[in-house]
C-alpha cells in the first residue's frame, strides 16, 4: 500500500488565507469595488456563521466568470503573490519535501478552489488536489459548488474516498493542519500534525499527543 501526507494549505503550507487574498487581488484588476461581500463577510464571521455557508457565499461572488478568465486571473495573483512577499511557510515546507523524498505521495486539502490551488502545487510538485468544486456550465461558473464542501468531515470524506481508491494506508500516512476544522482531517491518519496551531486546536493536539511545529 501507498503511503500519503495530507496537507491543508492556507496558514498550513502558506501564511495567507488564498480564497481572501485572491479576492482582494481579483476585485482591483476587474475594477470592482463593492466592498458590501467583504462587510457581509466579517459580519458573518463575527456571528459564527458556519463556514461552509460562508464558503457558499464566496464562490457566488464568481457567477458569470468563464473557467478560463478565472484560471488566467488565479495565475496572475499566484505570480504577483511570489514577486510581493514570502508567502511560503518554510517549517511545512521543509517537512513536504521530506515526504516526497520518501516517497509519500503529495497532497493538498483544501475549501479553496483547483484554480488557486494548482499553481501551488505544480510549484511545490504535489501530487494531487483535493478542494472545492465548481459548478461550471458551458464553461461558464454558475456561482454554485458541488459537494462535499472540502472542509471539517468533508475533508475527512475526500481523503477516505481518495485512498480507498489510491489504495493508500491511512494509518502510516500523516496529515498537517492548523485549524480546529482540521481535526475530522487530522484523525483521519495515523500520525497527525499540527502548524502553529490556534489555542484550541492546540490544547486537543496535547490531548491527543499530536506532534506540534
Amino acid at each position: 500500500m501507498n503511503e500519503a501526507a495530507f496537507f491543508n494549505v492556507d496558514n498550513t503550507l502558506i501564511n495567507i488565507e488564498s480564497m481572501f487574498d485572491f479576492y482582494h487581488y481579483w476585485t482591483e484588476i476587474t475594477g470592482n469595488k463593492d466592498n458590501s461581500y467583504i462587510e457581509n463577510f466579517q459580519k458573518d464571521m463575527a456571528d459564527n456563521i458556519p463556514r461552509t455557508i460562508i464558503n457558499e457565499k464566496y464562490y457566488q461572488q464568481f457567477q458569470g466568470q468563464t473557467l478560463e478568465s478565472l484560471n488566467d486571473k488565479a495565475n496572475k495573483w499566484f505570480e504577483d503573490l511570489f514577486r510581493k512577499k514570502q508567502p511560503l511557510i518554510h517549517k511545512t515546507i521543509e517537512r513536504l519535501y521530506l515526504h516526497k523524498k520518501v516517497n509519500h505521495k503529495i497532497i493538498f486539502v483544501s475549501s479553496s478552489m483547483i484554480s488557486l490551488l494548482k499553481p501551488f502545487a505544480k510549484y511545490l510538485g504535489a501530487n494531487d488536489i483535493l478542494c472545492t468544486t465548481l459548478e461550471i456550465k458551458n464553461g461558464i461558473l454558475t456561482g454554485n459548488i458541488l459537494p462535499p464542501q472540502i472542509i471539517g468531515e468533508g475533508k475527512q470524506i475526500a481523503i477516505k474516498q481518495y485512498a480507498e481508491v489510491n489504495i493508500i494506508n491511512l494509518e502510516r500516512s500523516f496529515a498537517y493542519g492548523n485549524d480546529i476544522s482540521d481535526i475530522p482531517m487530522l484523525e483521519t491518519v495515523g500520525n497527525a500534525v499540527c502548524v502553529y496551531p490556534k489555542a484550541d486546536l492546540l490544547m486537543y493536539a496535547k490531548e491527543k499527543s499530536w506532534e506540534i511545529l
